[in-house]
């Protein structure tokens, strides 16, 4: 049996994505309306997309999944997006980093991208980057299980919890019910019906139940992005694509502040009397 890496492989081999042809001085911009195909009936161009009203999130599809999203998906994929851009204070890294960098950089051409640059550099397995680990968890579960997809999760959850191990999505060091999460949630089962839907609620139910745990954004953002036809590795870039409007946001209202003043509101110096005398 191939793997899904092998698979995915297969696929990439057949063709391009995006491409350009240059014909003497006239240059046109392509795209494989369906995923690595490279059959002439499946390019469209630039013109032809416009022509047809399509917009960033039909490209966004079309490029990742090789299919138009139709009303539901298109709906779910900004709401996904919504919720990863918005509602993070300073304490995120992905928001203090950026604010770091525009502070020791106040010109606002280069604040812009160092902060961005810098918010990048704070995607890793437990902020942003987790949802790539929930993807795979929710895939092998749903490749594996079977038809006993229910079964196979609780008892997975088990040997987790029996290691001592971690399971991705699910918990936050802030929250006890994370509302982003929830939200998002609803948005799905208001009109999917899959068995990454099946392996989310066995995985939540079984954490639930033992250990009083539950699911976080990363959790919710998986099951949305599986449910799109999307694929792990899609999942860090598109969580990054939606916090990086919040980063652009606090880039800006960071530039006309005085360097380093925002940390004073992110990480409040102690008030106490050593410090008020001067001993530390």
């Amino acid at each position: 049996m191939q793997s899904l890496g092998e698979k995915r492989q297969q696929e990439r081999e057949r063709g391009k994505i995006d491409f350009q042809l240059v014909n003497g001085k006239e240059v046109r911009h392509y795209i494989n309306m369906a995923r690595y195909d490279n059959a002439a009936s499946r390019w469209a161009s630039m013109e032809d997309l416009f022509a047809t009203d399509s917009d960033f999130i039909d490209l966004l599809m079309l490029k990742l999944t090789g299919k138009y999203p139709g009303y539901r998906q298109k709906k779910l994929l900004l709401r996904a997006l919504m919720t990863v851009s918005m509602g993070t204070g300073y304490h995120a890294p992905s928001v203090l980093a950026p604010r770091l960098a525009a502070s020791t950089t106040k010109n606002g051409n280069f604040a812009v991208i160092n902060g961005l640059i810098a918010g990048l550099s704070t995607v890793g397995t437990d902020h942003l980057g987790a949802v790539a680990g929930v993807m795979e968890l929710f895939v092998k579960i749903k490749e594996e299980a079977g038809h006993g997809i229910k079964e196979y999760a609780e008892n997975f959850v088990s040997g987790e919890i029996a290691a001592g191990r971690k399971i991705p999505g699910f918990g936050h060091p802030v929250y006890e019910k994370d509302e982003r999460a929830e939200l998002l949630l609803k948005e799905i089962e208001k009109g999917f019906d899959n068995e990454y839907i099946e392996a989310y609620s066995a995985v939540a139910g079984k954490l639930r139940d033992e250990k009083g745990i539950f699911p976080n954004i990363d959790a919710a953002l998986a099951l949305a992005y599986l449910s799109l036809g999307f694929e792990p590795e899609h999942g860090i870039y598109l969580s990054f694509l939606g916090r990086s409007l919040n980063m652009m946001c606090h880039i800006m209202d960071e530039l006309p502040r005085k360097p380093f003043s925002f940390l004073n509101e992110a990480v409040p110096l102690e008030k106490n009397a050593e410090f008020e005398n001067g001993k530390l």
